[in-house]
């Protein structure tokens, strides 16, 4: 599902609010992206920055509009694909216009234990300015199972952290390495 970019605040305050009491048969992350002027996506869209949804549910298919009722009556989103697919295909949706080692990338992580209005803010300012056509950010819940683990039981014991961002500079020009870096390492230093 994604959002026009104006309504990127809202859909954030939304989504922390919603996914933090999902039922752990649905994920879903938020990014901010430039649609791609590509099928299969709707030319209307083509070179908009919007906020979006990526959503799996995991449950019984007789279950998911039931589950989705909540998702659904949220907001009016530009576009709304939701509904079953195999899960390749799911897997596989960005995969033309990312196409594999013709992409220079710049990539840097954190995550944090609350979305804060302040959060929100930042990720508003710096999603605004994305670079490049193919620059990203994703957030990512943690959540479910890895909170039932003891923080010494596993390599990772960071158990309060409840989102995991990740900001991505792409573009096939290395010229604008320089652009792609340094937005990425200014978008991560401010939520850090």
């Amino acid at each position: 599902m994604f959002w026009s970019f104006d309504k990127t605040a809202e859909v954030m305050r939304w989504y922390a609010d919603f996914i933090a009491t999902a039922s752990e048969d649905i994920y879903g992350w938020c990014g901010m992206l430039t649609v791609p002027p590509a099928a299969p996506f709707p030319a209307a869209l083509h070179g908009q920055k919007v906020c979006g949804i990526m959503w799996c549910y995991l449950g019984s298919l007789d279950n998911a509009e039931q589950a989705f009722e909540p998702i659904r009556g949220f907001g009016q989103p530009v576009m709304d694909w939701v509904g079953p697919i195999p899960f390749p295909a799911l897997n596989s949706m960005f995969n033309a216009a990312y196409p594999p080692s013709q992409l220079n990338w710049y990539i840097k992580g954190d995550i944090f234990e609350k979305l804060t209005d302040e959060a929100i803010a930042l990720h508003v300012k710096y999603s605004s300015q994305l670079p490049t056509l193919l620059s990203t950010m994703h957030l990512y819940p943690i959540n479910g199972a890895v909170h039932r683990v003891g923080e010494k039981d596993t390599a990772w014991g960071y158990r309060k952290a409840l989102f995991s961002a990740t900001y991505v500079g792409i573009d096939p020009d290395p010229a604008n390495n320089a652009l792609i870096t340094q937005w990425t390492k200014d978008y991560w230093l401010a939520l850090h």
